[in-house]
């Protein structure tokens, strides 16, 4: 299962920096470099909106754009296995 959730997120992070899919809240999806995605902590058993049981896991990446420097970003995975639907939220 942790595998699952870890490879879940990194998909879907992977998708969003391939240009296939654009990041929440963006119209246009821009080709982003991925150069490092860490996991943060443990992934935890969650209640998904609607009931459904789903986990989280702090997802640390270094992305860059082109030729600009390199990003640091981190975000909270949300996912359902059952459907392999993924939401991001902030992580502080």
């Amino acid at each position: 299962m942790q595998q699952r959730v870890k490879n879940g997120c990194l998909e879907q992070l992977m998708a969003q920096a391939s240009g296939a899919t654009p990041a929440p809240g963006e119209l246009h999806a821009q080709k982003v470099t991925l150069v490092k995605v860490t996991y943060l902590g443990e992934i935890k058993q969650i209640e998904l909106p609607g009931g459904a049981p789903g986990y989280e896991l702090g997802v640390e990446f270094v992305s860059k754009l082109r030729n600009d420097d390199p990003r640091t970003g981190r975000k909270l995975c949300r996912i359902n296995l059952a459907d392999s639907s993924v939401d991001w939220q902030p992580l502080a």
